[in-house]
């Protein structure tokens, strides 16, 4: 399996969790097992949650600034493009405080700037209010899916 970018703590999680489902006993994977597996089970789908959560809001930048529009990078998550801009504002203004303390780090505010302006184009072209996906689907950055 070809690791990628995705940090290496992401794959030790995911290790782990599938070793974790492949020891289990039937009665575990029924819902008959104990504390101890089922709370260290919860621990990695958080963890794989969240790394995740972060990994789709770098996705959403590197796409935006490859040359996707709000709604496509929304229709292609399954999220709204309103939800879509959020992940991607608390993600972007992360990398960006981190780019100014330590240059060379997080993003820098040319590229900043780049991806914002996609997503104020998708704002003004009126995509963001009520756009996109709705209901129960999944939501970037929510562990909640």
């Amino acid at each position: 399996m070809r690791r990628g970018i995705v940090p290496a703590a992401l794959w030790e999680a995911i290790d782990a969790y599938r070793a974790g489902l492949a020891a289990a006993s039937p009665a575990e994977l029924a819902g008959g097992g104990d504390v101890g597996y089922y709370s260290r089970q919860a621990a990695l789908e958080t963890a794989i949650a969240r790394r995740m959560a972060a990994r789709a809001a770098a996705s959403i930048h590197c796409g935006l600034l490859a040359g996707a529009t709000l709604a496509q990078i929304a229709d292609a998550a399954g999220v709204s493009s309103a939800e879509a801009a959020a992940c991607w504002q608390a993600w972007a203004d992360g990398q960006r405080h981190l780019g100014q303390r330590c240059p060379g780090l997080g993003v820098s505010e040319r590229e900043y700037q780049r991806a914002a302006a996609v997503v104020a184009a998708g704002a003004a072209a009126g995509s963001l209010p009520g756009s996109g996906h709705a209901g129960g689907v999944m939501r970037i950055g929510s562990p909640h899916s």
